[in-house]
């Protein structure tokens, strides 16, 4: 008994993962167990690069199950769907002593789930973090962790140039080297754009941190898979 009693005390009761957007959305992902451990690995654009850890008080660890059970979590979508490409993919996944819901979406969700991440990201941005292990900062790993490897495309690239600066001739000035090739606009209002390059003049990881390092470009970032959206 009192084993059964220690594995429900160690099982997740609350998950929140936030993936990666076309600029500098933070990339974490945040478990909260139902003894009130939290484990935080924060993966870029954190403030918590790394791995770390927490206890939250009892009273906190109530009032986010009174949340979960107030929006009725287990009666929701699996999916939200968004036709909104620069966004990043949200996931929560609430455990129950017999259920397990996880709920993914962007912008279109409910607004009780939107509240109930609001407070897991009031944890996120908390104090008093133990830290478990360090990010390893001599190798950010420009590609995410192979969890988040399914929502890129890394055969392609959006990217948004500098003030100033005219594409064609930016394209033209780097065909050369990278056999550079325009796909499509992705937004006017941001001045996104897609593109592509010759493979075998460089990888991925490569390629986007050469544009990541070029001053004509202000944001570089692979391509992500988009529920609904098609080119």
């Amino acid at each position: 008994m009192a084993k059964k009693e220690a594995e429900i005390q160690d099982r997740e009761f609350l998950m929140l993962k936030k993936g990666p957007c076309f600029g500098k959305c933070p990339v974490y992902t945040m478990s909260i167990y139902n003894s009130g451990l939290v484990e935080f690995h924060g993966k870029s654009n954190t403030q918590n690069l790394g791995k770390f850890s927490k206890q939250l008080s009892p009273a906190l660890l109530d009032e986010l199950l009174l949340s979960c059970n107030d929006a009725d979590i287990l009666s929701m979508q699996d999916m939200y769907t968004s036709q909104i490409a620069d966004l990043p993919l949200i996931t929560i996944k609430y455990t129950t002593d017999d259920s397990t819901k996880t709920v993914k979406g962007k912008e279109d969700r409910p607004v009780k789930l939107i509240a109930l991440q609001k407070k897991l990201e009031d944890i996120v941005s908390s104090d008093n973090w133990t830290l478990v292990e360090a990010a390893d900062i001599d190798n950010p790993g420009i590609t995410p962790p192979p969890e988040d490897m399914a929502e890129l495309i890394n055969t392609e690239v959006i990217i948004q140039p500098a003030d100033g600066i005219r594409l064609p001739n930016w394209i033209k000035k780097n065909k050369e080297r990278y056999g550079i090739r325009l796909l499509d606009r992705i937004s006017e209002d941001k001045n996104y754009w897609l593109i592509t390059w010759d493979q075998a003049k460089g990888t991925p990881d490569e390629f986007l941190n050469a544009l990541q390092r070029d001053p004509e470009i202000k944001m570089a970032q692979f391509n992500l898979k988009v529920e609904g959206r098609q080119r």
